[in-house]
């Protein structure tokens, strides 16, 4: 994450930390079945 944002990982902590963010720990991804997923991607992602 430090690298693809350029902030550097004492930056990464506790930003993850604040919002409760564990992605080493995911194990699984499952779709969303809301059916306006795809818009609701393309608008977070685009950011």
């Amino acid at each position: 994450m430090a690298e693809r944002t350029g902030l550097g990982k004492s930056a990464i902590g506790p930003i993850w930390r604040d919002f409760c963010l564990k992605p080493h720990r995911a194990e699984t991804f499952e779709l969303s079945i809301d059916r306006l997923f795809v818009e609701k991607v393309v608008d977070v992602v685009g950011l």
